[in-house]
């Protein structure tokens, strides 16, 4: 039995009032994702205009951080030997529940490699980083 490793990560993140109320979340363990007043749609990762109407009025959807594996792929061998990180682990992009049609792009953890299949069942868990800013990474239920 592997058990996939977390990935390499940041030392610390670059934070604009767009993505502030999403660290600002996580940091109260909470995962959100963005919704625009005007239309609805939700988006993820948030940026600054609606895709579909163009405001930029937001308010903030605390969902359940729990999701499915829509994709992901298994990484043997670091691409860059200075960002070298034990191995195997697996980046993943996460259907998330409470948000349909959403995704996020994530990494699998605690998880033996060999039962990693689409659509397993998921939830947040948090790392910190060096900065001190949590970030989400999936574990099976």
């Amino acid at each position: 039995m592997t058990l996939l490793s977390r990935p390499p990560l940041p030392k610390s993140l670059s934070v604009d009032i767009w993505t502030a109320p999403f660290w600002e979340a996580a940091q109260r363990y909470e995962l959100v994702v963005c919704r625009c007043v005007v239309c609805g749609r939700r988006r993820m990762p948030p940026s600054p205009f609606c895709p579909n109407c163009q405001s930029q009025t937001i308010l903030w959807d605390v969902l359940p951080g729990t999701g499915r594996v829509y994709s992901y792929t298994i990484v043997y061998q670091p691409a860059i030997a200075a960002n070298a990180a034990p191995v195997p682990y697996a980046p993943a992009v996460i259907a998330l529940d409470g948000a349909p049609g959403i995704r996020c792009i994530s990494a699998i953890v605690d998880c033996d490699e060999t039962r990693l299949v689409i659509d397993m069942p998921v939830r947040v868990v948090w790392q910190a980083l060096a900065d001190g800013h949590l970030t989400a990474f999936f574990t099976p239920i």
